[in-house]
């Protein structure tokens, strides 16, 4: 075999070796990118993404259900006439970190959740007694809080 037989084939068999990675990089392109853009894998990437959470009332009304009732046993909020105390949250299982608890439409705020019993976390609350302005002889709205669970493996 001469050097020049030798020189075509190594430049053959190279150029055949860039063309077949540009075309498997450019279609494993083409595949990612078509697969971003449909709607079906965008829901299964969002639901193995997303913080669970939920919605609720001051009744413990679930309103909002975005797989946090999932974690939920119970939720009792104690109240003083239309105030809140305290809500007492008790998860199907032991969590260590506290999920995060907001108020959404109201003045309540929360100090730092203390763990109660084996499932349990406390909220207490810090809340300035405000009065509901009787102006249309309409019932006051009900206070809604957001729960994000934060199921973190430790």
């Amino acid at each position: 075999m001469n050097f020049g037989v030798f020189a075509g084939f190594a430049l053959t068999l190279l150029f055949g070796i860039i063309t077949t990675y540009y075309i498997v990089t450019d279609r494993l392109d083409k595949t990612i990118t078509d697969k971003i853009k449909d709607p079906k894998v965008i829901r299964k990437l969002v639901e193995q993404v997303r913080i669970p959470f939920l919605i609720f009332d001051e009744n413990s009304t679930y309103i909002v259900d975005a797989g946090g009732a999932n974690f939920i046993e119970r939720i009792n909020i104690s109240k003083d006439g239309r105030n809140i105390k305290k809500i007492t949250l008790t998860l199907k299982q032991k969590m260590p970190v506290a999920p995060i608890l907001i108020s959404l439409n109201n003045d309540v705020q929360f100090f730092p959740a203390t763990p109660g019993r084996e499932s349990e976390w406390e909220y207490r609350t810090l809340q300035f007694e405000t009065k509901w302005a009787n102006t249309y002889k309409e019932a006051p709205p009900p206070k809604l809080f957001k729960l994000d669970i934060l199921d973190i493996k430790l």
